[in-house]
């Protein structure tokens, strides 16, 4: 459906824009507003799919963490999210997709200006403890600098004159003075329309300099501070509070000693959680059509060929990074978490994906890891023999907070659409895009596209307006279901890693039930019968 609505979106952008007079931007507008209800709709989702996904996960895995295995299945699946994370923002950094030949964004550095780099890592810190957890769902804490910058201007005076003024530093007496001051934050600090310019206050003139020129300029702190930021003409949420929040919260949950209450709680998120996830639901079923308006008027911009170079770069990058997630990091945490040095049988890298080939194929055409769970669990069970209470152990969790290719995409889609923006990134965004990418990837629910709504999350933590996510909805669908088809292999490869660390004895003091063990024994299953139960 997604991708007819592409399809639709190209045909009606290139009819209109074969249509005399050409549309003015007034039309595109009104031809946009269904796209844009659709990413008003995914923006009303942000929020209660933070809290309640979050919270609802990471409260209902106490019960299933306790042990030696549920703590080896976490680590293993935490450690892949963050690398997979960590590669997407090396990737994209040094590939730079969104930048176009010739555009200004590719001359932009990344900067915060007079802002040093502690004052970015300190505001992410200020910003995990918000002081209003309603106040952080729409502005967020932003360090300030308070500098004046004093202009002398002494134009028309002899050199003679100005040598003088320049050895006795009497520019106040002879030269026109202005002051002004400047309340510097990382949202302006490099916007060239607020009239600061850092290189005024970092450059040192020489005497013939001075004469030449016949200005002169001196720059003064005058302290530093923080404040509530509200950045691109609306509300920056503290997206990094929230999340900080919801995991205490959840965390505060797992550890009530009356069980009941637990109970009730976990049982209350659950709910939320499935009713969030519902009205997710009917906004995916609504997408083909708001994607239809929304890459039309993409097609009639003058610069359309420009845009498919770069979203032909972006989709390169990101099958690029997946590719190497897949095929040599993945692999090496296996071996190392196996202790298989030498790739001896059943644990051969090679021979394990592919007994679970078929579940990768299933994942990559339906574009759902909770639908492929089940086929998922039969391929391990039968083509690499794996116990049945590891695999029913290990990969529901997987499925809820594991999802490494969600959240590398998420990673580079950010900065790619922070590139094609010509925003510049400081060291700071790029820590915040690790967080709020690998957290954000435990709440990306394991349905198609659900990986659009946690992307809004990281977009609005970096200060970039939700509805630039359109720039990256004509690839989307496909590149959703590569990424999917990652999530599950890396469920695959946790089962592996779990079982050559956890002997059955152990599984058994751990009190692992598994419902099918109960049941009366059914007979051995064959490789091919695994086809046959779809």
């Amino acid at each position: 459906m997604t991708i007819s609505g592409v399809i639709l979106g190209i045909c009606l952008g290139f009819g209109l824009k074969a249509v005399e007079p050409p549309f003015d931007k007034v039309d595109i507008e009104y031809i946009k507003f269904p796209g844009t209800m659709l990413l008003q709709a995914l923006k009303m989702c942000v929020l209660p799919l933070i809290v309640f996904s979050i919270i609802s996960g990471i409260a209902s895995l106490d019960s299933k963490t306790t042990g030696k295995m549920g703590g080896i299945a976490v680590a293993y699946y935490g450690t892949t999210t963050l690398l997979a994370v960590i590669e997407g923002i090396i990737l994209c950094a040094a590939i730079r997709p969104g930048v176009t030949p010739g555009s200004s964004s590719g001359e932009v550095v990344s900067t915060s200006g007079d802002l040093a780099t502690v004052d970015t890592l300190l505001d992410l810190i200020r910003n995990l403890l918000p002081t209003n957890i309603v106040m952080a769902t729409f502005s967020q804490s932003s360090t300030y600098r308070k500098r004046t910058i004093t202009t002398h201007d002494c134009r028309g005076l002899s050199p003679g004159l100005l040598g003088t003024i320049f050895d006795e530093d009497s520019y106040d007496i002879n030269c026109i003075t202005t002051t002004k001051a400047f309340s510097l934050t990382k949202d302006n600090v490099n916007d060239p329309d607020y009239g600061y310019n850092s290189t005024l206050c970092s450059y040192v003139q020489t005497k013939e300099e001075f004469i030449n020129s016949e200005m002169q300029y001196e720059c003064e702190w005058k302290g530093i501070g923080t404040n509530y930021s509200h950045t691109g003409g609306g509300p920056r949420e503290n997206v990094l509070g929230v999340l900080f929040f919801s995991i205490s919260l959840a965390l505060a949950i797992t550890r009530i000693p009356d069980k009941r209450i637990r109970e009730v709680l976990v049982a209350f998120f659950n709910a939320m959680n499935d009713a969030i996830l519902r009205v997710v639901f009917v906004i995916i079923w609504y997408a083909p059509i708001g994607i239809i308006f929304l890459i039309a008027p993409i097609v009639m911009s003058d610069d359309f060929n420009e845009v498919g170079l770069s979203l032909l770069r972006y989709s390169g990058t990101v099958i690029g990074g997946l590719a190497l997630h897949s095929l040599i990091i993945l692999p090496i945490v296996f071996i190392l978490g196996t202790k298989d040095f030498t790739l001896r049988a059943p644990l051969n890298v090679i021979k394990y994906v592919k007994g679970v080939s078929q579940a990768l194929l299933t994942a990559f055409a339906t574009g759902s890891s909770s639908a492929t769970l089940p086929l998922t669990m039969s391929t391990l069970e039968i083509n690499n023999d794996m116990d049945q209470r590891i695999t029913r152990f290990v990969l529901p969790i997987g499925a809820t907070i594991n999802m490494d290719g969600t959240a590398l995409y998420e990673a580079v889609a950010a900065i790619y659409i922070a590139q094609a923006e010509g925003l510049p990134l400081s060291f700071g965004d790029y820590i915040l895009i690790s967080i709020t990418a690998t957290v954000a990837s435990i709440g990306a629910a394991g349905i198609p596209q659900a990986g659009l709504v946690t992307m809004i999350i990281v977009l609005t933590a970096i200060g970039l307006p939700p509805d630039r996510v359109s720039l990256i909805l004509a690839v989307d669908p496909i590149l959703d279901r590569f990424r999917t088809a990652i999530n599950v292999m890396g469920d695959a490869m946790g089962c592996g890693v779990v079982r050559a660390n956890v002997s059955l004895d152990e599984i058994e003091q751990a009190g692992v039930q598994n419902d099918a063990l109960e049941e009366p024994a059914s007979p051995p299953r064959k490789k091919n019968q695994v086809a046959s139960e779809l």
